[in-house]
C-alpha cells in the first residue's frame, strides 16, 4: 500500500513540478517580472533548500518518521500556499521534500526496484507539461500562466492528500551507531562537486526554456511539447537503469550519461528550429535519468539504509540546490542579455567540465567508502 502511495505521490508532485518549470513563467512575466528576475526568483527559492534540507532530513532519520514528515512538508509547504509558489517560505517548508521521499522508495522496496517507483514521477512530469502543452496551443502566454496557476494548486492538493494517508510503521528513536554516521569525507565532496556542475545547465533550462521558446516566436505549447519528449527518455531511462547498472556499473553510466547531455546542450546553442530544439530533448534519457538513477544508487555507498534521508539531502543541498540556485539565475541573466546561443555553449561547457572533473576524479568517488570501525 505504501509503495503505491509514494508512487502516486511522485506522480502528482512532479506533475506540479512541470506546470512550476514549463508554464507558471508565463505568469510571472504577465506580472511584470523580467526574465532575469525570474531566474532570480527560481533560484532565490533553491537557495532555501540548501539551509533546510540538511537540517530536516537529519532529523527524518533520527525520530524514524518519514511519512509525518512529508505530511507536515505537503501540507504545510503545498496546500497551504499552493498559488503563491514563488514564496521562499514555502521553499522552507518543502526542503526535505525530495531526500525524504527517496529515502522512503529505497526503504520500501529497496535499491534495486527504486527506479520503478521513481519513473511515475517522470511519467507525471511528462504528462502535465505534455497535455497543458497541447491544452495552450491556440491560447496566448498570459492564458496559459493563469491556467497553470490553476492546474498546479490542484497537483499540489493532490499531493497533500498522498501524504496524509501514509503512515509511519513503528520505530525506536535511538542515537546513529559510529559505523551508520554518513561518510560525509573527500569522496563524497567531489561526487557532490562534478554532479552540481552537470545539474546547473539542466536547472537552468527547466528555470527558462519558455521564456526562450517565446523570444524565438514559437507557440506556447512548444516547451510542453520538449519536455514531453524529454521525460519520455527520462522514463525509459529509469526503467532500464536496473538492467544496465547490472552490466556496467552505475559509476560508468553516471559518466555516460554527462558526456551525451554535453551534446544535447551543443545541439541547442546551434540551432532555432523548434523541431530541434524539441527532438532533441530525447538526450534527457541519459542527462537527467540515466544520470539521477546512477546518483541515487552511488549514495547508498555513504550511508546506511536507516540513515540514507540524512545522505540525500546533503547530496540535494550540494547539487539540486546549490547547482539549481547557479543554473537558474545564470541562464535567466544569461538569456536576457546575451540570448539563448551563449546561455546554451555555457551549458555545454559546465557539462564538459563536469565530465572532466568526474575523469580526473574516478579513483576517489568511484570506490565505495568504509564505514568507520
Amino acid at each position: 500500500m505504501a509503495s503505491k502511495l509514494l508512487a502516486l505521490l511522485y506522480a502528482s508532485h512532479f506533475g506540479s513540478v512541470a506546470v512550476e518549470y514549463v508554464f507558471l513563467p508565463y505568469a510571472f512575466v504577465t506580472r511584470g517580472l523580467t526574465v532575469s528576475e525570474v531566474g532570480t526568483l527560481v533560484a532565490a527559492r533553491t537557495v532555501a533548500l540548501i539551509v533546510f534540507q540538511p537540517w530536516l532530513a537529519g532529523a527524518t532519520d533520527r525520530y524514524g518518521r518519514p511519512f509525518r514528515t512529508l505530511k507536515i512538508v505537503f501540507v504545510a509547504g503545498d496546500g497551504g500556499s499552493a498559488i503563491l509558489s514563488v514564496v521562499v517560505l514555502q521553499a522552507c517548508f518543502r526542503a526535505p521534500l525530495i531526500p525524504v521521499i527517496d529515502a522512503s522508495a529505497v526503504r520500501e522496496v529497496g535499491v534495486e526496484r527504486y527506479g520503478r517507483i521513481r519513473v511515475w514521477g517522470s511519467l507525471g512530469f511528462g504528462i502535465c507539461a505534455a497535455l497543458l502543452g497541447a491544452l495552450s496551443r491556440s491560447s496566448s502566454y498570459d492564458h496559459t500562466g493563469e491556467i497553470a496557476l490553476q492546474v498546479y494548486a490542484g497537483l499540489t492538493a493532490a499531493s497533500a492528500v498522498c501524504a496524509l494517508v501514509l503512515r509511519d510503521a513503528p520505530t525506536a528513536t535511538t542515537e546513529p551507531s559510529p559505523s551508520s554516521r554518513p561518510r560525509l569525507g573527500l569522496a563524497f565532496a567531489v561526487f557532490v562537486v562534478w554532479n552540481a556542475l552537470h545539474w546547473a545547465p539542466i536547472a537552468s533550462y527547466n528555470a527558462v526554456i519558455s521564456l526562450h521558446t517565446k523570444a524565438l516566436g514559437a507557440a506556447p505549447s512548444v516547451p510542453g511539447y520538449a519536455m514531453g519528449i524529454a521525460i519520455a527518455g527520462e522514463t525509459a531511462a529509469f526503467l532500464v537503469a536496473p538492467w544496465l547498472f547490472r552490466r556496467g556499473g552505475s559509476a560508468r553510466w553516471a559518466v555516460a550519461a554527462v558526456a551525451f547531455s554535453s551534446l544535447r546542450w551543443l545541439v541547442c546553442a546551434l540551432t532555432n528550429r523548434t523541431e530541434w530544439l524539441i527532438g532533441i530533448q530525447i538526450l534527457h534519457f541519459f542527462g537527467f535519468g540515466l544520470w539521477y538513477a546512477a546518483a541515487s544508487s552511488r549514495l547508498a555507498a555513504f550511508a546506511e539504509l536507516d540513515r540514507r534521508a540524512s545522505v540525500h539531502a546533503m547530496f540535494s543541498a550540494g547539487v539540486l540546490a546549490a547547482g539549481g540556485a547557479l543554473g537558474s539565475w545564470g541562464g535567466g541573466w544569461l538569456l536576457e542579455h546575451c540570448g539563448g546561443r551563449l546561455l546554451f555553449q555555457v551549458s555545454a561547457g559546465l557539462d564538459s567540465l563536469s565530465l572532466l572533473v568526474a575523469i580526473a576524479t574516478w579513483r576517489i568517488w568511484s570506490e565505495p567508502p568504509q564505514a568507520s570501525p
